[in-house]
């Protein structure tokens, strides 16, 4: 007879430990706590903490926490349900620390979730001038203002109402790219 063997699951989070991550989050403890986090499997984590984390990373600015969050639990175990508030929240930090390619996720996050339901067109309005503001920073120089011009008109067309009013102070990247014309 072959001896088996039980496996006893031992859960990782008990109360002392989420008691002590929720302290770490909200101190702004955010460099311990992010390296604590990426120890747990994400069938431990709870989404209410996911959700927590990420708004208090989004509140002080931790880059790591949010990159690391949006990416492992948003985008590839699809936990949470950001709102648009936040997704904007995120998009702009990530437009000024220079992680271009998340504006289209959260704008695709936004879709997914909350859709062309006009309720939340200043929403969509945002994330889309956080994407052209991408777009237009990321290639600087390499692309013409026509160009940047072109995918901000295709953009507005399928994103925006027709009388939607937008500033153009609202997108300074781009309209940067009108001293690089020839």
């Amino acid at each position: 007879m072959i001896p088996t063997f039980r496996i006893q699951i031992r859960r990782y989070l008990n109360t002392e430990v989420k008691r002590r991550l929720y302290a770490q989050c909200l101190n702004r403890d955010f460099d311990s706590l992010l390296a604590e986090v990426k120890g747990i499997p994400v069938s431990e984590m709870e989404e209410s903490f996911v959700t927590l984390y990420l708004m208090k990373s989004a509140q002080f600015g931790h880059v790591p926490s949010l990159d690391y969050l949006w990416h492992k639990y948003v985008m590839r175990h699809h936990m949470i349900m950001v709102n648009p508030s936040l997704l904007c929240d995120i998009g702009n930090i990530a437009l000024q620390e220079g992680k271009l390619f998340i504006p289209g996720q959260l704008s695709s996050h936004f879709m997914k979730f909350y859709g062309s339901n006009n309720e939340y067109e200043q929403y969509r309005y945002e994330l889309l001038r956080i994407q052209v503001e991408s777009f237009a920073k990321g290639t600087m120089e390499k692309t013409s203002f026509r160009e940047k011009w072109k995918v901000f008109l295709q953009d507005l067309d399928h994103t925006v109402e027709r009388d939607f009013q937008f500033s153009v102070r609202d997108f300074p990247h781009l309209t940067q790219a009108l001293s690089w014309t020839d």
